[in-house]
C-alpha cells in the first residue's frame, strides 16, 4: 500500500522529486559530500565505541552481581543445612527426653507434689 502510494507520488511529481538528486549529480564538489560522509561515519563510529564501552561495563557489573548472588546462595544453603541438622538433633534429644522419668532430688519432691494440680474428670 505504501509502495503504491509512493509510486503514484513519483509519477505525478517526476520533475520535482528528482530535482534534488540532479543537484548532487551536477555538483562539481563531490569531495565536500565525501568529507561530510566521513565526518558522519567518524561520529557514528565514536558513538558506537562509547556504547560498546558502556555495555562492557554493564556486563562486568552484571557478572559481579551474579558472582555475589551465587556466593550469597551458597552461604544461605550452608546456613540452611546447619539449621536443619541442628533441628534434627533437637528433635532426637526431645524424643529421648520424653522416655525418661523425671527424677527430682528428695528435697524438691514435696514442692513438685504440692504444685501439681489435679485435672477434674
Amino acid at each position: 500500500m505504501l509502495l503504491a502510494t509512493f509510486a503514484a507520488y513519483l509519477e505525478c511529481n517526476k520533475e520535482s522529486a528528482f530535482k534534488g538528486t540532479q543537484r548532487y549529480v551536477r555538483d562539481p564538489g563531490p569531495q565536500l559530500h565525501h568529507g561530510d560522509l566521513l565526518v558522519y561515519i567518524d561520529k557514528l563510529e565514536n558513538d558506537l565505541r562509547g556504547e560498546n564501552q558502556r555495555r562492557l561495563i554493564e556486563l562486568e557489573d552484571a557478572h559481579l552481581d551474579l558472582d555475589d548472588a551465587r556466593r550469597s546462595r551458597r552461604e544461605m544453603q550452608q546456613q540452611l543445612t546447619a539449621t536443619s541438622q541442628q533441628l534434627g538433633q533437637y528433635n532426637t534429644d526431645n524424643e529421648s527426653l520424653k522416655g525418661l522419668q523425671p527424677t527430682l532430688p528428695p528435697c524438691l519432691r514435696p514442692l513438685a507434689h504440692k504444685n501439681r494440680t489435679e485435672i477434674p474428670t
